[in-house]
Formats: structure tokens, sequence, C-alpha cells
């Protein structure tokens, strides 16, 4: 399951990145700069040059500190590096930005639970149930499987058995 959300998140960010800069954006300096800067390290990203991304998706975030692309591009290529902390701090802002932002949120609770932040994750999940109620089963399913990882039992099998009557 949390796979299939790591790709729908990568798909959602190549869906983003060919559609292009929205016109009322494409007549700034800055955010031309921002863009080009965010392509570039899109570019190097997929030659596997994830430092250098790194770099380009800072300049872009240089240009445009709402860039919120850009922060979930240098997140994801900091992830590659299992740099779970700065992705998470990118992620942090990225949701920041774009509080209501389903993909941002998705993203930070696989990063966070990956790291062995499995608080943090279940906050995540809890807060993505909220957002997307169509999609509970499949977050009442992780949300229960990290706080077994915790020691909490109760709650496990309570999001289990709510998983199960949604099941239904």
């Amino acid at each position: 399951m949390l796979h299939w959300i790591s790709f729908g998140i990568l798909l959602f960010v190549c869906v983003v990145l060919t559609l292009g800069v929205p016109t009322s954006c494409q007549t700034s300096v800055s955010t031309t700069a921002q863009f080009r800067s965010n392509n570039d390290g899109v570019k190097k990203m997929n030659k596997g040059n994830l430092r250098g991304a790194i770099r380009d998706f800072s300049e872009a975030i240089k240009a445009e500190p709402t860039y919120l692309i850009a922060f979930t591009n240098r997140a994801l290529a900091k992830r590659k590096l299992h740099d779970f902390k700065g992705a998470l701090a990118d992620y942090d802002d990225a949701v920041r930005i774009s509080p209501d932002n389903f993909f941002v949120l998705a993203s930070r609770a696989d990063t966070r639970e990956n790291s062995g932040d499995y608080r943090g994750a279940i906050s995540d999940y809890t807060e993505l149930i909220r957002m997307k109620p169509n999609y509970e089963s499949d977050y009442l399913v992780a949300r229960a499987r990290l706080k077994d990882k915790i020691g909490d039992t109760d709650g496990a099998r309570a999001d289990r058995k709510r998983e199960s009557i949604l099941g239904e």
C-alpha cells in the first residue's frame, strides 16, 4: 500500500512538472529562474546526481521561498540519500506552505514511518484519514501497524476493527 502511495506521489510530481508553470507566473524573472532551477534538479535527479539536484532545488527555493514543488523534490532527493532528517525538514516546510495538500502530507507520513518516527507518522495518517475519508481503510491499516510497533495494541486493534467494518 505505501509503495503505491509513493508511486502516486512521484506520479503527481511528474504531472506537475510536465504541465509546467501556470501562465500567470511565467512573466516573473524570479519564477522563470526557480522553474529552470527546479527542472535542472529534476534532470539531475533522474540521472542519479542527487547532490547536484539538491543544489538546484535549493536555488529554486532561494528564488521563491514558497515554491512547493521544489521543497518536495528536494525532500525526495534527500530521502533517496537516506537523509531523513533533511527530507522531513523540507516536508515540514511544504506542509506549512500547503497545509491541506494531501500528497505532501502522505509523503511526510511515509518518510516519517521509514525513518522510525512512528508517532509522527501516526499523526500524519490520522490527518490523512480526516482529509480523505475515501482512503480511510488504507490509512487505518498503516496506522494500526505503527501502533503495534509503539506498543499501542488497543489502538491497533481499534483501527483494525474499524477497517474491517469499512471493508464489508
